[in-house]
């Protein structure tokens, strides 16, 4: 079960992998948002500058809903990440490090309206996204040359510690004293044998 659920997250992991290369790319050229605001609650998504941001907090609630999806072109005024954006109106908690973010303002971004509390803002990276989602990947890749090379090795008639050639029939290695079973796989080191003068 443990093998199935591994593999599971190893695919969903290369899939994303490219999506977020993808996204983080088109954050520097472009200011994506998605939003859901008002009715009494709002919900933003917003990436920018190598950044996902998610924001959330209440709204008034008279104040229509509005739901949709904008892509603004960056550079300019509208360029730069969320740090930077605070720098100009700072809000009254912030924190940073690494890339990752964690703010209160009382303001949605993007002309989407004052919050009826405090709007919390998290940032998180796109390098971050990257990192995890190649971490499986990696992890199969490196196995599969492991074994890929132990076949190799097997295949030649080397020792799988040393790489010494092994004389046909002999299943101990003279160089490192590592016994080898059939199927080629490392039982145990063998005491060294005293000399005999």
């Amino acid at each position: 079960m443990r093998h199935r659920v591994l593999v599971y997250l190893t695919l969903v992991s290369t899939l994303a992998l490219p999506v977020a290369a993808v996204m983080w790319g088109r954050s520097y050229f472009a200011n994506d948002v998605v939003y859901d605001v008002g009715g009494g609650r709002g919900l933003v998504l917003y990436s920018m500058g190598g950044e996902l941001s998610v924001w959330a907090g209440p709204t008034p609630a008279e104040a229509p809903r509005r739901r949709g999806f904008d892509a603004v072109e960056a550079g300019g005024v509208r360029g730069g990440t969320v740090r930077q954006r605070f720098y100009r109106r700072p809000p009254a908690r912030q924190v940073w490090l690494l890339g990752f973010g964690y703010a209160e303002t009382n303001r949605f971004p993007h002309r989407l309206g004052i919050g009826a509390g405090p709007v919390r803002c998290v940032v998180l990276p796109y390098w971050f996204f990257a990192a995890v989602t190649v971490v499986l990947p990696a992890r199969v890749l490196a196995r599969h040359m492991r074994d890929e090379d132990k076949r190799r090795r097997d295949a030649a008639g080397r020792c799988p510690n040393c790489e010494y050639d092994f004389p046909p029939g002999v299943r101990c290695c003279p160089e490192c004293g590592i016994s080898v079973d059939a199927g080629g796989d490392r039982v145990k080191p063998q005491p060294a044998q005293p000399l005999h003068a």
